[in-house]
């Protein structure tokens, strides 16, 4: 009995080990791509909020769909990687949109325009994921069910944190 309870807590530490290097690497990733490998527009702590804003969006619909009294089952653990994927991909379209704006604006005009342009893309996009998800939480399986039902909550949140908290800091970094 003791031989299986270490073999699981060494999986567990190696699992979080590859957790924490996937996020590392995303991490990496997403400074450099963010920044537009320039060392004028570099946006660490913009990419750093950015990646703590998926991470509260995940937090919170496990807290959500928890309270809410829906159970995990071991597919869940694809959730923060989906999540860390729609979300980046969000925050990508975001500052994009920004750096394609005229300097020499206001920033008041040039987030008028990044978010009548990447707004509209990024809330479409979140829509169709989420409709998605939505929809899957039909299938028969009950942890197909759960996932689908704690992810429609993810992305939801990732949305609304992408488009408040990283867009607030993306203005203070500007």
């Amino acid at each position: 009995m003791t031989a299986v309870k270490d073999a699981f807590v060494v999986d567990v530490y190696a699992d979080l080990k590859l957790v924490f290097m996937a996020v590392g690497i995303i991490l990496i990733y997403t400074i450099v791509i963010l920044s537009s490998c320039s060392p004028i527009h570099l946006r660490v702590w913009v990419a750093i909020v950015g990646l703590l804003t998926i991470g509260i969006s995940y937090a919170a619909s496990y807290s959500i769909c928890g309270i809410a009294g829906w159970q995990t089952a071991s597919i869940h653990s694809l959730l923060s990687f989906i999540l860390l994927c729609i979300g980046v991909d969000d925050m990508y379209v975001i500052s994009n949109a920004l750096d394609q704006t005229d300097f020499n604006l206001s920033i008041e005009e040039r987030f008028k325009i990044t978010f009548y342009n990447a707004g509209t893309n990024v809330s479409v996009t979140t829509a169709t994921n989420i409709v998605s998800f939505a929809i899957s939480t039909i299938a028969n399986t009950i942890a197909l069910q759960s996932f689908c039902i704690y992810a429609t909550v993810a992305v939801l949140y990732a949305w609304l944190t992408v488009m408040t908290t990283y867009s607030c800091v993306l203005v203070w970094d500007t």
